[in-house]
């Protein structure tokens, strides 16, 4: 299976970018009362480490807003991050993510390519009109497509791990996350109506 995008379009979490931290944790606390330290700032980092780094900095500017005299808890401002982070995740997905019909395009356009080369190769070995008769008909064979070219039907997709964090446990976790066609790919839906109708 492919990966969904290309790594560089993964964002960087929290852990990777910690000034980006301690900038947008000093602005959050500076705009509500209580004292704050160094040991404070090192647990909301501990906390939200493995969040995007972006959905941490929109969270707390969406927190400084907020009507209150508190810094909030690590916890609510992990769960704001969570939520921006994925709505990010899923719009990114579906602008890397074609049509059902620009799919089978793609796929039938793929394999016609590989059927050239292949008689390409062919005609090295054979007579003419041997190569032309199995162009003829590779040309006539039906092309399998899927409504979803990224997870192949299955609704889950490869995410990379970052290089550090491969460093870090010693070893590549190799996660897996529900592709952006979860809840709309027909191929799926049909399987899930199958198993209520079994249940």
């Amino acid at each position: 299976m492919t990966d969904l995008l290309p790594a560089s379009a993964y964002p960087l979490l929290t852990h990777q970018e910690p000034r980006r931290f301690a900038t947008a944790f000093a602005a959050l606390a500076s705009t509500k009362g209580g004292k704050t330290d160094l040991l404070k700032q090192e647990s909301y980092f501990q906390t939200l480490g493995e969040l995007p780094i972006d959905a941490v900095e929109q969270a707390a500017k969406d927190l400084q807003r907020e009507a209150s005299p508190f810094l909030p808890d690590a916890g609510t401002w992990f769960t704001r991050a969570d939520t921006i982070a994925i709505t990010n995740w899923e719009t990114s997905l579906k602008a890397h993510i074609p049509a059902p019909r620009e799919v089978e395009r793609i796929e039938v356009k793929r394999l016609r390519a590989a059927q050239r080369g292949f008689v390409t190769e062919l005609r090295k070995y054979v007579t003419k009109e041997t190569a032309d008769a199995m162009y003829k008909r590779l040309l006539t064979t039906e092309v399998p497509t899927y409504a979803c070219q990224h997870c192949c039907d299955v609704g889950w997709v490869n995410i990379p791990s970052q290089a550090s964090e491969i460093r870090r446990l010693g070893y590549d976790p190799h996660r897996v996350a529900r592709c952006a066609c979860f809840s709309s790919n027909p191929v799926l839906e049909r399987a899930r109506a199958a198993r209520k109708r079994h249940a």
